[in-house]
């Protein structure tokens, strides 16, 4: 009775002063990306609002759907995965880069978990994301990531084929 079900889902606050470091360089952000249709901010989280969701992403069982063998799950919204911190998120971002989104507004909500110890951790692989514009956030630690350039995030220009979708 408890499979692909959220049976914990821990109640994370909106944080009042914001989830985003209002220090970084979002107008930079928001030129690279309507120049190049990608781009990339480090330090984009507060403090408090990374160890929230870090904390969140740990506890929370809304974990579903193994992939490649069960060296990753996935999490939607539809899952549980709709901490209010998560979607104060989402309008925040809307005031930030109000040129790169216009009147697009958050959709859906996905999250990956990885076992790096897996025997050969493939992790995602090539893959696409829906919507018309996406934005990926990580939540590790750069002492935790395997590959500091980047933290193993690669962003290729491309279309995705259909099967990608």
């Amino acid at each position: 009775p408890y499979l692909d079900r959220a049976v914990h889902v821990p109640h994370v606050e909106r944080i009042e002063t914001g989830a985003f470091n209002s220090e970084a360089r979002w107008k930079s952000l928001e030129a690279s990306f309507l120049k190049d249709g990608v781009a990339y901010l480090d330090n984009a989280l507060t403090p408090k609002a990374l160890t929230a969701l870090t904390d969140y992403f740990l506890e929370a069982t809304v974990w579903h759907a193994p992939q490649a063998g069960g060296s990753f799950m996935k999490a939607h919204l539809l899952d549980g995965l709709h901490a209010e911190l998560l979607l104060q998120m989402g309008a925040e971002l809307a005031a930030y880069l109000p040129g790169a989104l216009g009147p697009a507004r958050l959709s859906s909500i996905y999250a990956h978990k990885y076992d790096t110890d897996w025997p050969g951790h493939p992790g995602l692989g090539t893959h696409s994301l829906p919507g018309a514009i996406a934005v990926s956030l990580w939540t590790i630690s750069s002492a935790a990531s395997l590959n500091n350039a980047g933290n193993g995030f690669e962003v290729f220009d491309a279309s995705a084929s259909e099967g990608m979708l």
